[in-house]
């Protein structure tokens, strides 16, 4: 009896190993590539509902944003049959149906991805993008290369390899490569020819925009937080650890959320100075976290809608300031001609400082001509109303 129960144990066992050797075994990234004509999704079936890093821009402010925590083993579903030696001899792709809540808004991730090719001067940052596949959920989530070729097929393209500034081994690339998976971030960064912005988690980004009295310095934070409590304290204690960074992001968090701080810098006589700092944390690209959902702080939908313009103020010190991007939008959002992180209807700098400069002055003249002139007629008019009662009173005494 207890043979038979140890013999059970052994092959439950080595269908374990069996299987984890199958989820994490490495794979040639170009003989993938090659196949890519048989990388097909079926729709579904319901129906559709609305380290450092330099970069130079040509413009006086930038668009950041990061594409991160986008869940990739949850973006469809993916059935294969193998024979008994492991080999793939069948395999089906298809859409989520838009009820299943757990997926992950693929629009969304593309309405991100539009706005990115069509920009002028984003700023953007790749970071814990897959998801890692353990023997225990390796029937819900997709093997990692269908999660490499479906985030391939949306980044290999010029107008959006172009604007990435780096692709980071963040926390959940790590934890993959930690229990014995690939490295799917060096991968993906060798077949985009991108190898020279792969970095790990906590790198420096300098970014020098046109005009700029000194470079935009960025340091990046990447520790797992799920709310913003823990979030803040986090976030502050980092940067008195690393003091002297105009802006320090966070990329593997819960939630969206931005604030404004005080951190310290010497300059190059030895004095220590203070200037304003800005903490910024890029939420997850998911459409629903179920996790989420009784937390009104955070709420359930934590979609990555948030742009940032980063640029110069008047005392030459960073600026961020955000645009929520609400998903679907009323109308289509022309972005060629602007930043990023803005919506086509503001205005840019440099047409908001001519306007300034110019048109203002213009303006508040006209304005002064008019409001003299109006206070000179309404003026008279009080003095012309006040003397005609007085006249008729004495017409009608006289009478």
């Amino acid at each position: 009896m207890g043979t038979r129960d140890e013999s059970a144990a052994l092959d439950v066992i080595g269908k374990k190993l069996r299987e984890k050797a199958i989820i994490d075994q490495d794979f040639d990234a170009d003989e993938l590539i090659k196949n890519l004509q048989n990388f097909n999704i079926e729709n579904s079936t319901e129906s559709e509902l609305p380290k450092t890093v330099g970069f130079k821009l040509p413009s006086p402010d930038a668009g950041f944003n990061c594409i991160c925590e986008l869940n990739l083993g949850k973006i469809y579903k993916y059935y294969e049959k193998r024979d008994e030696e492991g080999n793939i001899v069948d395999q089906k792709r298809s859409q989520y149906p838009n009820s299943y809540l757990s997926k992950t808004n693929t629009k969304w991730l593309k309405s991100v991805l539009d706005q990115i090719e069509n920009a002028v001067n984003p700023i953007v940052v790749v970071s814990d993008i897959f998801s890692r596949v353990t023997t225990g959920n390796a029937k819900d989530n997709m093997p990692y290369t269908e999660q490499f070729l479906y985030i391939y097929q949306l980044l290999n393209k010029p107008n959006i390899k172009n604007k990435i500034v780096a692709l980071v081994r963040g926390e959940k690339e790590k934890e993959i490569m930690n229990n014995g998976g690939p490295d799917l971030m060096g991968k993906l960064a060798k077949v985009l020819g991108m190898e020279d912005k792969l970095v790990d988690a906590g790198f420096h980004l300098s970014v020098e925009v046109k005009g700029g009295a000194r470079k935009i310095s960025m340091l990046h934070y990447n520790k797992k937080v799920s709310s913003i409590k823990p979030l803040k304290q986090n976030m502050y204690k980092y940067a008195n650890e690393n003091p002297g960074h105009d802006v320090y992001f966070c990329t593997n968090a819960k939630i969206n959320w931005q604030s404004q701080g005080v951190t310290t810098y010497t300059d190059e006589n030895g004095h220590v100075h203070q200037k304003p700092c800005w903490f910024i944390s890029f939420g997850p690209m998911y459409e629903f976290d179920k996790f989420n959902e009784k937390k009104p702080e955070i709420g359930p939908y934590t979609l990555n809608k948030r742009w940032y313009r980063v640029t110069f103020d008047s005392k030459n010190n960073v600026r961020t300031d955000y645009v929520d991007y609400t998903y679907p939008h009323s109308v289509k959002i022309d972005s060629s001609s602007y930043v990023g992180s803005t919506m086509a209807t503001e205005l840019s700098e440099t047409m908001r400082s001519l306007i300034e400069q110019l048109l203002v002055p213009e303006y508040q003249k006209t304005i002064d001509n008019v409001t003299n002139k109006t206070m000179k007629s309404v003026t008279k008019a009080i003095h012309q109303k006040s003397k005609k009662p007085a006249e008729k009173t004495e017409q009608s005494l006289e009478g």
